[in-house]
């Protein structure tokens, strides 16, 4: 008898078991005083799933800067953050290099890629660049074209930040050290996507005190939209938000459809969907990137979940600081969508 017919399967179990959710901090509160009662549990109860609820904020303790490269119009160059949580952050500054004004501050974070590069539209061969711009994979370098003054984090897992047991990814398309470090930090009570919050939370330290006053914008596409909504959820040193390729129903795509460890958040699921945790946003302005055909976030996920996000901002009367950019590809980022959301309320 094959596996999947047979009585000890466990796909209906693990289905009955998502459908049973009861969600004990999804949305509530029919006015501010009671959202801002809700955003404060619901956020403890989240760091405390990520792994970090009783650990302080992190925070930069040094800076290593190195020689800055000259890309055509633009200017990059490499730093090494030093986190309290004794790690090292490799971030890539990427602006102009004429003296053209700076629009403001964006932190970036790329996704499942070898490493931070491809974001920043650094490409190993003239075929993988063609396949990556197409779905503006390029995006650091799109918005530092476009006048802002972009950061970018190399996340845990990838380019330097690997560990010494690297493997491909499930679908065989990269290496990375992303299934060692979520079971390594398992072994601790921590996530992996909660050190890359925290990695994020390190560099906005950086960032205020080096851009003291100018409001921090945050994005990313795929595994680094993932990390921007979250940051962006629990930290409310990020003026605005715009996840790409990532908001979409817990069950509809993470717990349905085949994703890297990374992504996976021990108790998620008795506490919350994805559309809860993007309203704790409210009411700092949010826009979802996101393709109408996406293949493992399905976009009927994305709508559902953008419902409640709306009536969050509703709350506060700031639904025009709430949006959903679809575009009418796959698992893509969308650069034109982001330059003018960020103008509008950013720049």
């Amino acid at each position: 008898m094959s596996l999947p017919h047979s009585p000890a399967n466990l796909d209906k179990h693990l289905e009955q078991l998502k459908q049973s959710c009861e969600f004990t901090h999804a949305l509530r509160g029919r006015n501010r005083e009671e959202f801002e009662q809700w955003r404060n549990l619901a956020r403890q109860a989240l760091c405390n799933v990520l792994g970090f609820g009783n650990r302080e904020a992190p925070r930069c303790l040094d800076l290593t800067e190195f020689e800055p490269r000259k890309r055509g119009d633009l200017m990059e160059t490499k730093f090494y953050v030093e986190s309290s949580d004794e790690v090292i952050i490799p971030l890539y500054h990427l602006q102009l290099s004429s003296g053209a004004d700076r629009k403001g501050v964006i932190l970036v974070f790329h996704g499942h890629n070898p490493s931070v590069q491809y974001c920043l539209g650094n490409y190993p061969d003239a075929e993988t660049e063609l396949r990556m711009r197409a779905k503006d994979n390029h995006y650091a370098e799109g918005l530092a074209r476009a006048g802002w003054e972009v950061f970018a984090v190399e996340q845990q897992g990838f380019g330097e930040r690997q560990s010494s047991r690297k493997a491909p990814l499930h679908d065989g398309s990269i290496e990375s050290s992303c299934r060692d470090l979520a079971i390594q930090y398992a072994a601790h009570g921590r996530t992996l996507l909660g050190e890359r919050i925290r990695d994020g939370m390190a560099v906005l330290d950086y960032l205020q005190r080096e851009k003291a006053g100018q409001p921090i914008g945050v994005t990313g596409n795929s595994g680094g939209g993932t990390t921007t909504l979250w940051l962006a959820s629990l930290d409310e040193r990020v003026a605005v938000s715009v996840p790409g390729s990532y908001l979409c129903s817990f069950r509809d795509s993470i717990y349905a459809v085949p994703h890297c460890d990374c992504n996976y958040v021990p108790g998620i699921l008795q506490l919350m969907e994805m559309g809860d945790l993007a309203a704790l946003t409210a009411p700092r302005p949010f826009c979802a990137i996101h393709g109408q055909e996406d293949p493992i976030f399905p976009f009927s996920g994305t709508l559902q979940e953008f419902a409640k996000i709306q009536a969050a901002y509703a709350i506060f009367g700031q639904n025009d600081r709430c949006q959903l950019a679809s575009h009418p590809g796959g698992h893509a980022y969308h650069i034109e969508s982001a330059i003018r959301y960020f103008d509008q309320h950013l720049g």
